[in-house]
């Protein structure tokens, strides 16, 4: 009989944007369920410290690899040897330009939102996407692995300006329309890379990191379990994907935002 559980032994995953708050929260589960990881992320100093960490907490250094690329400019071949060199078998897209409200022509309204910061968040959004799934693929040379890319509920759903009313946070045009191209990419990998590799997305709702307390609040209501997310509610289903659990499974988009979208 077949067992079913999260292990992870034998696996070795490559998250990209490892050093952010998701990424390190999808980085922790992988290694306490048994698997390897590859980090990969713009800031070498915040993958080297949060190595530093890891190892600390009691996982192997052996375990554990980084790299620095920025997603922003890459092409195709850049990443090949990495994925090779850590012998990468799965794969999560979780690096997002999420931007700040300082961003020129990003946290503004539509008619102030301006063309380079929307080329910027779809080159990091989807196209980097793109690419490491090219070179992941490539290195992977017939294996069987998995690719789990992360979008929003924001590439289902259009924004509920409501929320927002009174504060000075934002939903730009571009961060919808780039993950919604996100989750059709994983829909062509899917059917394309099948049944070699399995594609799926997860899909977040709102991640509780100290917004306006009257977004929060409004938030909160439109859900019915009524709380905003945390990283670790995400990454369950980020390692389930991952595992022999999901092994029939491809071309989804499982959306974690406590039902949200139903409302």
């Amino acid at each position: 009989m077949k067992r079913y559980d999260l292990d992870l032994v034998g696996r070795t995953v490559g998250v990209s944007g490892a050093a952010g708050f998701l990424g390190r929260a999808i980085v922790q589960g992988v290694l306490t369920q048994g698997g390897d990881i590859c980090m990969f992320d713009l800031d070498e100093k915040r993958l080297h410290d949060f190595k530093n960490d890891l190892v600390l907490s009691g996982f192997s250094s052996d375990r554990i690899s980084f790299y620095t690329i920025d997603l922003s400019s890459l092409k195709v071949g850049d990443c090949f040897d990495m994925f090779a060199e850590s012998r990468c078998n799965c794969l999560v897209n979780n690096a997002a330009f999420v931007g700040t409200s300082e961003l020129e022509g990003w946290c503004v309204p539509f008619e102030g939102q301006c063309l380079d910061t929307w080329r910027k968040a779809l080159e990091v959004n989807l196209t980097s996407n793109f690419t490491l799934s090219k070179d992941f693929v490539s290195s992977l040379s017939g294996a069987k692995g998995a690719i789990v890319n992360i979008d929003s509920i924001y590439a289902h759903l259009g924004p509920d300006w409501n929320l927002y009313e009174g504060t000075e946070m934002g939903n730009p045009a571009a961060y919808g329309v780039s993950k919604a191209g996100l989750v059709q990419l994983t829909r062509y990998l899917a059917s394309t890379l099948g049944p070699t590799i399995r594609v799926n997305t997860v899909a977040p709702g709102g991640i509780e990191r100290g917004q306006d307390l009257k977004f929060q609040q409004r938030y909160r209501q439109k859900t019915p379990l009524r709380r905003m997310a945390t990283e670790e509610d995400v990454v369950g289903t980020v390692l389930f994907l991952l595992s022999s659990l999901a092994d029939y499974i491809t071309g989804q988009s499982i959306k974690v935002d406590g039902g949200y979208i139903i409302t």
